[in-house]
């Protein structure tokens, strides 16, 4: 009898937790996985942010184009002759951006200063002064300034001024650039 009471304390005394040096390998293991995956997640973010960049830059060049149909000529990149505010009000910051009709103001639909995000948002947007973060203008996409040209300008920016193109007018469209995701709004 004292033989199956020992066996029954030996089996009662077993351990119910773990011991340090088995949380520490377990820890260990979890550590090199992490390590072994972090990239491969990286690069797939990256993959992703740059397809949903590729979908915003094709639907906006094909509202450039739909807008350039219908009007026989691209919108202005920049127009502050006009006199009246857009409806969703001007774009940018009010001390850093001039006021006036921006490109994506012509292009319906696309620009909504109520929208949290919009297909103007670049998803690799990398805007690190606090006063620039929510600017539209900044850090998204540019439409090229020889082809959607300003209405006024600086004597400086003469070959930018003045009525936008029309789609003939552009003598190779397939290597031309319209839009591009750039640092501002306008790319010259």
């Amino acid at each position: 009898m004292t033989d199956s009471c020992s066996r029954c304390k030996v089996i009662i005394m077993r351990r119910l937790g773990f011991t340090l040096v088995e949380v520490i390998v377990v820890i260990s293991i979890i550590a090199v996985l992490v390590a072994i995956l972090a990239p491969a997640l990286r690069k797939s973010r990256l993959q992703a942010k740059a397809a949903v960049c590729t979908s915003n830059v094709r639907q906006l060049n094909l509202a450039l184009y739909a807008y350039a149909a219908d009007n026989q000529r691209f919108p202005y990149g920049f127009d502050n002759i006009s006199g009246t505010a857009p409806a969703d009000g001007y774009a940018g910051g009010h001390q850093y951006d001039r006021m006036g009709w921006w490109w994506f103001n012509y292009l319906e639909g696309f620009y909504e200063k109520t929208m949290k995000r919009s297909i103007l948002d670049c998803p690799a947007k990398q805007i690190h002064h606090s006063d620039l973060k929510e600017d539209i203008l900044c850090g998204n996409y540019g439409v090229n300034l020889s082809i959607c040209r300003m209405s006024t300008g600086k004597s400086s920016q003469a070959e930018f001024t003045g009525e936008p193109r029309a789609i003939v007018e552009i003598t190779r469209p397939s290597s031309t650039l319209l839009l591009v995701d750039a640092g501002y709004a306008i790319i010259s």
